[in-house]
């Protein structure tokens, strides 16, 4: 069964690039195209799409007020949400509302159609309950990076954050990093593995390298003011994982 999707952009050569690229994955189908966020939640609610691709910078009603217009709607759709512009707020926001994906603009759009299709090939869509979940790891991760002062506009938020919620569904990935858990991120966004590594260790070391003002000490207790060196990946991500998946135990 193909699966629908409503593309909501104002630009209408970002729309028509998008749909010649879904046009190469029989299982993707354009059922509608919204110029802006009025429409689109219109589109939304009359044809019931499978998935949603979302400018968060469109116009009469923003990409954030179509996400909490559709928020609480029965089989909702899975939202990729793009911006060209994203900050701590932004990132935030769109998790506590549901993005599955938030890509940075320009970008490419065959990466995107592909990205959406891996989607649907790996995983069937979750039942609520399941839902749920997957939106409370994904609020709590963004929280966290938040606290501990991690910038979003950098590639290393994202990755770090797709590589956290990875770890807490899988934490035997933290043993893999190289054979696993770089290259399923990179290929979510389409890069290559090793980028992927530089990035969230950069991102690790804004955060350490502020670790007397953000929330780190929360995390590796007293001792973080002492310590010279910095966290491995490994270590940052076990003491990370461990937080989010005590809080989830937590009735």
């Amino acid at each position: 069964m193909k699966k629908r999707i409503v593309i909501a952009d104002n630009s209408e050569e970002f729309c028509n690039r998008l749909v010649q690229s879904l046009k190469k994955h029989d299982m993707l189908e354009v059922v509608g195209i919204a110029n802006d966020g009025e429409q689109a939640v219109r589109m939304i609610k009359q044809l019931k799409p499978d998935m949603l691709v979302l400018d968060l910078l469109l116009a009469k009603q923003d990409g954030l007020g179509v996400l909490k217009e559709i928020h609480g709607m029965e089989n909702r759709p899975v939202v990729v949400a793009t911006s060209r512009f994203i900050t701590d707020y932004v990132a935030s926001a769109s998790a506590n509302l549901g993005v599955r994906y938030l890509m940075l603009k320009p970008c490419d759009t065959d990466a995107l159609a592909e990205i959406m299709e891996e989607y649907w090939c790996g995983n069937e869509p979750r039942k609520a309950s399941q839902q749920t979940t997957v939106c409370k790891i994904e609020t709590l991760t963004t929280d966290i990076l938040r606290d501990i002062s991690v910038p979003a506009h950098i590639k290393g938020y994202h990755y770090l954050r797709e590589a956290i919620m990875i770890a807490v569904e899988d934490p035997d990935v933290i043993n893999a990093l190289t054979k696993v858990l770089y290259p399923q991120v990179a290929r979510t966004f389409q890069t290559a593995p090793a980028r992927v590594a530089r990035a969230i260790q950069h991102a690790i070391e804004i955060s350490w390298d502020r670790r007397e003002q953000n929330g780190l000490v929360q995390f590796f207790g007293y001792t973080v003011n002492k310590r010279e060196d910095k966290p491995s990946v490994a270590e940052f991500l076990a003491v990370i994982v461990d937080n989010i998946q005590r809080t989830m135990r937590t009735p």
